[in-house]
């Protein structure tokens, strides 16, 4: 929900090295709704500043895709860059942050991150990893007004199907947009 957004960031946005990265990554997760493994497989030059795009890399759904960026993500990221990133010839943009500064060996620390952030901030999930932030992620998008295909389009789901699952509509607001039903109520 919107209150569990604001208090996943207000519980996150501190200023430790270690901090800054988690808090890129907690924007990317619920800005954008990438899947663990993408946040993992991001690389430094797979930031595009001057378009303000992200480039995924082909993984889950085999395609590589370009998101956009948004300005608060892209903000955390370069705070992290500049801040907290420690040195390292690595071209993952998040890596560990204890010698050798490596990148993470596969995407379950994303969700451990994840699911000590969300504890920080006092949200009880059962899942509690980073998978509910893409479905936060999906219903904030959709309940914003975008189009389910919109949505698809930056998940990366190839059927619509598949992005109604993960995007739980918000009833009340669409019913208030709803059209009233003009048809004929007998059966023709």
């Amino acid at each position: 929900s919107k209150v569990d957004v604001a208090k996943i960031v207000k519980h996150n946005s501190s200023r430790t090295p270690m901090e800054l990265r988690n808090f890129a990554i907690i924007l990317l997760l619920l800005g954008l709704g990438l899947r663990s493994s993408e946040v993992r497989n991001l690389e430094l030059n797979d930031v595009d500043w001057h378009s303000g795009s992200i480039l995924l890399r082909a993984g889950k759904v085999h395609r590589e895709r370009r998101v956009p960026l948004p300005e608060d993500v892209g903000s955390a990221i370069v705070e992290y860059l500049r801040y907290g990133r420690p040195n390292s010839d690595v071209q993952k943009i998040f890596i560990a942050h204890s010698a050798p500064f490596l990148a993470f060996k596969n995407s379950s620390a994303i969700w451990h991150i994840t699911r000590k952030l969300l504890k920080t901030a006092k949200i009880n999930c059962p899942s509690g990893g980073a998978h509910i932030l893409r479905h936060t992620a999906a219903s904030l998008m959709v309940n914003h007004g975008a189009s389910f295909k919109e949505v698809a389009d930056v998940l990366g789901h190839r059927r619509l199907h598949t992005t109604a699952v993960y995007a739980k509509l918000d009833v009340l607001s669409l019913s208030a947009v709803a059209m009233p039903w003009s048809g004929s109520s007998t059966n023709e």
